[in-house]
Parts: structure tokens; sequence; C-alpha cells
């Protein structure tokens, strides 16, 4: 059970790092590419999963004239968290 635990722990931190690089490379080539371009559009499609939840929790919270969407960041450091409270799972687990 441990090995299986190990493997699957290891595959949802990486999972989630992925993800996290994915929300910064959205974040950073939407200053440069097009909205409508379909690699924006992909990337989106990836990343709005994570991203929606916390866009509308900014936009109970924060007034709509703010210029800036800091939904992705947030979304970040969630995952970041969730990657930091497996790995310290990960390495309690006793090693067969």
């Amino acid at each position: 059970m441990p090995k299986f635990a190990f493997i699957l722990i290891r595959s949802l931190i990486y999972l989630a790092q992925v993800y996290t690089s994915l929300i910064v490379i959205t974040a950073l080539l939407s200053w440069f590419v097009s909205p409508m371009s379909r690699l924006m559009q992909f990337l989106r499609s990836l990343t709005s999963p994570v991203i929606e939840p916390f866009r509308a929790l900014t936009q109970r919270f924060i007034p709509t004239n703010v210029p800036i969407d800091i939904s992705p960041l947030l979304a970040y450091f969630a995952l970041e968290l969730i990657i930091s409270l497996l790995s310290r799972l990960l390495y309690q687990l006793p090693v067969y």
C-alpha cells in the first residue's frame, strides 16, 4: 500500500506542478498574445477550470473597476499550497 500511495501522491504533485506552469504561461502570454488566438484559447480551456472559482471569488470582493485580474495568482498560490502539503505527506510515508 505505501508504494501505491507514494506513486499516487507523486503523480498528484507532478500534475499540480504542470498546472501551475500552465497558469504562469497563460498569464504571461496574455500580455503579448491576442486573446482570440488559438494558443490562448487552448491554454484558457486548460486553465479555466481551476481559475474560474477564484475569479468568481475576486469578483465578489474586489470592485469591478480594478484593471488587474488576480485570480490566476490566487490559483497559483492555492496549487503551490497543495503541492507543499502533498510533499509533506509524501515524506511522512514509511519506506519499504
